[in-house]
């Protein structure tokens, strides 16, 4: 069962983990994501142990460290804000061999004995990394029956690893795809952002559709794949860039004019299904809103108009926004060179500074009130937002003593037209 393996670049704290376990007469090795890198080569940022101690007799050890459960056998353990969690063998036998069987995919399914440099291997883990496979452990049924995430944690695998997937695991993610419905929201937008993440996202999106997936998590999204995935490879791996990526065009296919905000209702509607954030929410409904808000952009708009595009999409939105628009464009071959002009200019605006919201003005509601005599209520925010217009074609005339002339200007027009 024991080969040589990789030489581990165990962290310390790891380490004192498993000598301790050790120390006290249990079985402890690292698993699951940690081996498979080391035996790709690559760096794990992941830590996990499994061991022969229950979850209690764990804590009981680690007595100085935070700690903190979220499953059932299994304990997180905080060291210097990192978190390493150490779980109970799983399965109906207390052993290693037990727990590798039940793990999900031959990849995760091995084990590093630190003590004797081994690697423990019972389903061919190292004979799939080197095939570049995902391959469920044993019968794909059952492992997906114990956790049916597995069906898309497959996939997200597979795009994180640029593994292909074994077709009797494939076949089974396909026939049981309706069993996602029973899995947590946040664990399957977990899983899909971690795909969105990904090098190249499009190829996990196109495997969700072959699998039947797509239509189970974001059915939304079937038929507008081709320049959409383009656009979503395009952009930085960010969050809010791709998950607006994805959405930007999704109620193109039924709704001509103002399709953009169709889209930015799905988009909020389909990320409050899968529980993000009402922050994120806000930050992709609003890049999917104004997402064309450049299209009457020409080279013959003054500073002003400038200044409007920036007070519309704000300032704090702008690198996205051209990020996202620049992804949109190539992808379908379209000149951006009016594109970087525009943001050029957008960045001297913004760079130089201005007004652009009326809290920006150098006067207020009081002022306002007192200098046109006008009570409390709409009229006010109607005249600070027409000063707001001077000062945006005029931002040297944001002084109290500008505004207060206009003020008093409006305040005789106002009274003469009565």
């Amino acid at each position: 069962m024991g080969m040589k393996g990789p030489e581990a670049p165990v962290p310390g704290i790891v380490r004192t983990i498993l000598s301790r376990l050790k120390g006290f007469g249990f079985e402890a090795y690292v698993v699951g994501g940690a081996v498979r890198d080391m035996v790709l080569g690559r760096n794990p940022t992941d830590w996990d142990v499994a061991t022969s101690a229950s979850s209690v007799e764990v804590r009981d050890l680690f007595p100085n460290l935070t700690s903190f459960s979220l499953q059932h056998g299994a304990l997180t353990l905080v060291h210097e804000g990192r978190h390493y969690e150490v779980s109970t063998f799983r399965g109906a036998l207390p052993t290693l061999e037990d727990d590798l069987a039940h793990r999900d995919f031959t990849v995760n399914a091995m084990a590093w004995e630190l003590e004797d440099k081994k690697l423990i291997d019972p389903w061919g883990g190292c004979r799939d990394v080197a095939l570049k496979l995902v391959r469920a452990v044993g019968i794909p049924e059952d492992r997906f029956r114990e956790d049916p995430l597995r069906i898309l944690r497959a996939l997200r695998i597979s795009c994180e690893l640029d593994f292909g997937i074994h077709r009797k695991t494939r076949h089974a993610m396909s026939g049981m795809a309706p069993m996602l419905s029973m899995v947590a929201r946040e664990r399957i937008r977990d899983e899909l952002l971690k795909i969105l993440l990904s090098k190249k996202p499009s190829l996990g999106f196109r495997e969700m559709l072959r699998t039947n997936l797509l239509k189970e998590i974001v059915p939304e999204l079937q038929t507008i794949f081709g320049h959409t995935m383009e656009t979503v490879d395009r952009v930085p791996p960010n969050a809010a860039l791709r998950l607006a990526a994805l959405f930007h065009d999704i109620a193109k296919p039924g709704v001509k004019d103002g399709h953009e905000i169709e889209e930015a209702r799905i988009a909020e509607e389909v990320m409050r299904r899968l529980r993000f954030s009402e922050r994120m929410i806000l930050q992709v409904a609003h890049l999917v809103r104004h997402h064309t808000d450049d299209t009457q952009y020409a080279s013959s708009w003054n500073d002003g108009e400038v200044r409007r595009f920036v007070r519309e999409l704000g300032p704090e939105h702008l690198e996205a926004f051209f990020c996202l628009r620049r992804a949109d464009f190539e992808s379908r071959g379209k000149d951006t060179r009016p594109l970087f002009e525009l943001e050029e200019r957008a960045r001297i605006q913004v760079i130089a500074g201005f007004p652009c919201r009326v809290q920006d003005l150098k006067v207020d509601g009081r002022k306002v009130m007192e200098i046109c005599g006008t009570e409390a209520g709409p009229e006010v925010g109607r005249i600070l937002g027409a000063l707001l217009e001077e000062v945006l074609d005029h931002p040297e005339w944001n002084t109290e003593e500008k505004l207060t002339e206009l003020l008093e200007k409006m305040s005789r027009d106002r009274a003469m037209d009565r």
